[in-house]
């Protein structure tokens, strides 16, 4: 799931924003319908918890993609600052010979 940042998260609103509206109307607008038909009644819970687990997983894996990027970043900053580190030492090592 190689998703850009932005899409990741505008998938992870859109799947929280359809669980949302799936419970409200389980609980308030078709609620009475299910009470009576425990077929519908578990259909309906079970498309309600395959959804909240949806967003758990997509969180979670946004979690992991963004520990990889920052862990990429933070090694490409270690590398530059040892970079910068031994061209300091460098100068530092010409300017006290020239002295």
């Amino acid at each position: 799931m190689a998703l850009n940042r932005k899409l990741r998260r505008r998938l992870l609103f859109v799947v929280t924003l359809i669980t949302i509206i799936l419970v409200l109307t389980g609980t308030v607008v078709i609620a009475p319908f299910l009470e009576k038909n425990l077929q519908w009644f578990v259909v309906f819970w079970g498309v309600c918890f395959l959804s909240a687990m949806s967003v758990i997983v997509i969180a979670l894996l946004d979690m992991r993609m963004i520990r990889k990027e920052h862990r990429k970043r933070q090694t490409e900053l270690d590398a530059e600052l040892a970079d910068i580190f031994e061209e300091a030492r460098a100068k530092a090592s010409e300017d006290s010979n020239a002295k």
